[in-house]
């Protein structure tokens, strides 16, 4: 005899057992579609953050306008934003600003129209000053309540067509542009983090 005990295996099922050990097999709960599908999808994720990372929209404080008689321009009226002393520094000329046309009444809602604007009076008037240089009366009085600095924008076409000598002494709700920031600082808990 021999000093080596018989096996109790096969020596093909020994093979056979060998050959396996020495292969990877990737678990039975993720196929090979599964897996693709996962990473296109982890990479559209990486290049959507970095889209929104580098990505800027603008940033809008809203405050009133009103139209007041301008001489030297076509249609004699310009829209004069009242800006608040905190964001006059943050004001330049040929930043943009929407005009919420709808926000006066008997005017269609019909979107917001986007002007610029074209002079800045960084001069904080009190009230009372305002009122006196554009001669405001009755109700556009009465809204001029703080003081601020005027911006002036044209007036321009509207969209219901009426010529804009019409609406002297109209007040409007402005949205003037005043910066930008990083789309992804508009995500709640990340916008946090990042100090937005």
């Amino acid at each position: 005899m021999n000093g080596t005990p018989p096996s109790i295996f096969r020596p093909a099922a020994v093979r056979h057992y060998a050959r396996s050990q020495a292969e990877t097999v990737p678990p039975r709960f993720v196929s090979p579609r599964t897996f693709l599908i996962l990473w296109i999808l982890l990479t559209l994720l990486m290049v959507s953050s970095l889209s929104a990372w580098f990505a800027r929209v603008p940033v809008y404080a809203s405050t009133l306008a009103i139209t007041v008689r301008v001489t030297g321009t076509s249609d004699g009226v310009d829209l004069a934003v009242l800006v608040p002393p905190d964001l006059v520094g943050r004001l330049r000329v040929g930043q943009s600003l929407l005009l919420d046309a709808g926000g006066r009444q008997g005017t269609p809602a019909s979107g917001y129209p986007k002007r610029r604007i074209i002079a800045l009076d960084r001069t904080v008037r009190s009230p009372e000053a305002l009122r006196r240089r554009f001669g405001l009366q009755s109700t556009a009085a009465l809204t001029v309540t703080r003081p601020a600095a005027i911006a002036f924008a044209r007036l321009g076409p509207l969209p219901d067509r009426t010529p804009a000598s019409r609406y002297f002494g109209s007040i409007y709700q402005v949205d003037v542009e005043v910066g930008s920031t990083r789309v992804l600082a508009l995500v709640p808990i990340v916008g946090q983090l990042l100090g937005g």
